[in-house]
């Protein structure tokens, strides 16, 4: 498996079982050894932008919902404190998403 050498996000620690984003990081792991085995590294290049291109818009999709979601708990009276508690993210992380609701004006 070829390794990503770029800068690296910091994981966070969700409570709970993630099958799904252990699916999605098996998928794309698979379709990196894939493409890093092509001869063609324009094939390789041009697969890569299209597959990059697509998990871009589901993020987007995915980063909407995580916004509506907060969204919602904080109309409902959820203080950060509490957000964070039950999600198992940081405080800090919880404002910002809380920001980016009122940045997006959901």
């Amino acid at each position: 498996m070829t390794t990503w050498t770029g800068p690296v996000r910091q994981r966070r620690t969700v409570r709970g079982d993630r099958p799904a984003a252990e699916a999605i990081a098996d998928a794309i792991a698979r379709e990196v050894d894939r493409t890093a085995s092509l001869e063609d590294r324009a094939q390789a290049v041009r697969e890569l932008e299209e597959l990059l291109d697509r998990v871009d818009s589901q993020l987007d999709a995915l980063r909407l919902e995580q916004l509506t979601a907060v969204r919602s708990l904080r109309r409902q009276g959820w203080s950060f404190t509490r957000l964070a508690e039950a999600t198992g993210l940081p405080v800090a992380r919880v404002a910002a998403l809380v920001r980016a609701t009122r940045a997006r004006r959901l």
